[in-house]
């Protein structure tokens, strides 16, 4: 675990957490399928990366995926996603820390209750 405060040889580094969406989507019923049981389906609720938001820039010495950091300036653990090094020398790093939610949940819920109840009803009278 490495602590963004700490010093030791570093490289220029930026941090890039994920700014989401969470909304529901309709899906089969898994276990249902997996025992050869027609299927019902059911909301599922699902979270998609819209895009990658700086974090900040910091002076880190080399991670690799799965690593997992403490974010001094945030307060919070995350874990290295993907690392790539830029045209410009530096260290791009994703990580899981979530800087920004777009929560769609009840919008999204509204709009496929009737989807939903139309294909129960679809799959009661095969």
């Amino acid at each position: 675990m490495i602590n963004t405060n700490i010093a030791c040889k570093k490289m220029p580094s930026i941090i890039l957490g994920r700014k989401v969406r969470k909304y529901y989507k309709i899906v089969p019923d898994e276990w249902l399928i997996k025992h050869g049981y027609p299927t019902e389906p059911k909301l599922q609720e699902t979270t998609e990366t819209i895009e990658r938001i700086k974090i900040g820039e910091y002076d880190l010495p080399l991670l690799e995926e799965k690593d997992e950091i403490y974010l001094s300036d945030k307060n919070a653990y995350t874990t290295i996603q993907k690392v790539t090094v830029g045209t410009d020398g530096k260290m791009y790093y994703n990580v899981s820390y979530v800087v920004e939610c777009i929560n769609e949940l009840e919008e999204s819920k509204s709009k496929l209750q009737a989807e939903l109840d139309r294909l129960k009803v679809k799959i009661f009278y095969l």
